[in-house]
């Protein structure tokens, strides 16, 4: 871990702005300093004023940049903040809940964030101390073939839920295109949004009709 003193302003600055949150949580995962075409994801992040698709090529760290925004958001409300992440199944889902997990552990200033006994924290979800007891997780993972119905959540963020081995027949390309549909009856009408990122893997993606 890179040693790093962040101040009051800075702290503030960091909740102000995600790309400077990104900066310093890149130094504390021992990352180099984020590239021009990340920062610019970090922009379109925080900036976006309804739900957004990155399409992007694979090792630009789309997901790694999503799960420190993840942490951002709850950082910045840690009382009212819900994210379901929807994976291409479960243990990749699973994967991207333990690292937004981790990063409260790792960086000092998100410590407070920690679930504490009684709350849940878990491979699959975890809630935040701030939040205390509440029906929905402030963080959950699910796969894309998995149960969505029932939950609620502030924000959905979907993570390459295409890949090659359910898009190469339309019956699962409409599969996977049915369990979209649900993300609006699940996310917050009053305030949520809609997260997408990807690869396209054919012409007819799911990601080019979202558009």
């Amino acid at each position: 871990m890179t040693g790093i003193l962040i101040d009051a302003v800075q702290r503030q600055k960091c909740r102000n702005n995600f790309k400077n949150f990104l900066y310093v949580v890149f130094k504390y995962i021992n990352l180099p300093s984020p590239t021009d075409i990340q920062y610019a994801i970090a922009d379109e992040l925080q900036n976006r004023e309804s739900d957004l698709i990155i399409n992007g090529f694979r090792g630009v760290a789309k997901s790694t940049i999503t799960g420190i925004y993840n942490a951002w958001l709850l950082d910045r409300d840690p009382e009212n903040t819900q994210i379901i992440y929807v994976g291409a199944n479960f243990e990749e889902a699973k994967k991207f809940i333990r690292f937004t997990r981790n990063l409260l552990d790792i960086v000092p200033t998100l410590n407070y964030l920690i679930p504490e006994d009684g709350q849940r924290d878990n491979a699959s979800m975890f809630d935040v101390r701030p939040a205390g007891a509440k029906i929905q997780p402030s963080c959950k993972a699910v796969g894309i073939g998995g149960q969505l119905t029932g939950n609620r959540a502030t924000h959905i963020i979907a993570d390459d839920i295409e890949t090659s081995e359910n898009c190469d027949t339309q019956v699962k390309r409409e599969k996977t295109e049915s369990a979209v549909t649900e993300f609006r009856q699940i996310v917050s009408p009053l305030n949520g949004s809609l997260l997408f990122l990807g690869t396209p893997h054919t012409e007819i993606s799911i990601y080019n009709k979202l558009h």
